[in-house]
Parts: C-alpha cells; structure tokens; sequence
C-alpha cells in the first residue's frame, strides 16, 4: 500500500470512530426527573405548602394549623351549582370523625378502629385500605365509639393510631405495615388511641385517650 493510500485509511477510520463516538454522545439522554414518591411529605415541602394549594399535607393542611385553603375556584357565586362527584364505602355503620389529607393526588384517611384508605381524589377508587386488627372486646372501651380522627403522613409512610393503643407505619404506596409501636403503658385499663398522630422532626406524636374512665391522658415519641 502506498503512504498516501495508507494515510487515506488511517484517515476515513479514524473519521468513522469519531462518528460513532459522536453518534454515542448524541443518543446519551439526561435523566429522567424521579417521580415524587407517594405521600413525600418533608420539612421543607409542608413549609412551601402554599405553594401547592391543591394538596391538604396535614390533617390542618399545613403547619400553621389554620384548615385554611387558598383555592379559589369555589366562592360564593358558584358553590349553589355543586353537585354529587363520587362516594367511598368504608362498609361500617360505626362512627367516622377523621379529617382526610390528600397528597398528589391520592386521598388517605382513617377509619373507625384505626382503618386507613387510600383513593384516588379525582375518582373515589380504593388504592388500598388496611386493617389493624383490634379485637372486638376493645369496643368496650372508649367513651365515644371506635372512632379516629386522622392519620399523618411524613416521607412516604402513612401514620395511624390504632383503638388498642399502636402506633402504626404504613407504606404510602402499598398500604402494608412496616411497624407498630405499643403505647399503652397498662393494657387492663381502658387506654385508647383515637386522635390523629403529629410529626415533630424525626418523631411521630400521639395522645392516649381514657380520661372519661378514669386514666390519666400522656404524650407518646416514637422515632
């Protein structure tokens, strides 16, 4: 092979590498933006939770405790034209008191003994529901009913307080129980959980009911 045809093969191979070191470099994507995962509550989201009017984070909407929504497609001038949109079937006749939160799209709240479900909000259909499994005999115990006010939701977990004294972690997307905490100090006495949990930093907050029969209220932590 003569020199100038050697240089000319040196050169077109070294044309086709560099194509196809281009053509690599052109069909290298930048990463897609994670989803936000369900129910991704932080400290630094629920302080801009004005800026996301649309969702309801805590079982007051945001940390200032106002139940306040600034939304405003709803006023005065409309909301005699609001009609019927959908019903959820929680399939108890007990009583039902608790405040749901609703996160991108997705509504969780609590149930009587301590069930918790999650619906879409546009539709009313089930995601998942879960049952902490109270005994029965525990009815007897509260003052009021079997009821529950809430859940609080923190970093992808679902909170919930059970009537028979557990706090309780579920998977926000799953609904399936990553832990329970016992805080009842004397299980002989009618010691309940019926108020919604409160998240303070890394700690999970929650009252115990009974004053009504005779047991003094206390606060439980759990990380």
């Amino acid at each position: 092979m003569s020199v100038a045809k050697y240089r000319r093969a040196v050169t077109l191979i070294a044309l086709g590498l560099s194509m196809v070191g281009c053509g690599e470099r052109a069909a290298v994507k930048a990463p897609a933006k994670a989803p936000i995962k369900p129910a991704w509550v932080d400290a630094e989201r629920l302080a801009r939770a004005d800026e996301e009017p649309h969702n309801w984070f805590t079982t007051d909407r945001a940390s200032g405790e106002d139940h306040y929504s600034p939304l405003t497609q709803i006023d005065q001038t409309n909301v005699g034209t609001l009609g019927f949109a959908w019903q959820f079937d929680t399939q108890t006749t007990r009583g039902l008191e608790a405040s749901p939160i609703v996160i991108d799209g997705v509504m969780y709240t609590s149930g009587n003994w301590g069930r918790v479900y999650a619906v879409d909000a546009k539709t009313g259909a089930e995601l998942w529901r879960y049952d902490p499994q109270v005994p029965g005999e525990w009815g007897r115990r509260p003052c009021c009913d079997v009821v529950n006010r809430g859940v609080a939701a923190w970093k992808g977990k679902i909170y919930v307080g059970s009537l028979d004294g557990y706090l309780i972690a579920l998977d926000a997307a799953t609904g399936k129980e990553l832990w329970r905490a016992d805080t009842l100090t004397d299980r002989t006495r009618y010691q309940t959980i019926t108020g919604a949990p409160q998240i303070a930093g890394d700690k999970v907050i929650i009252g115990n009911g009974g004053a009504e029969l005779g047991v003094r209220g206390y606060i439980t932590a759990v990380d």
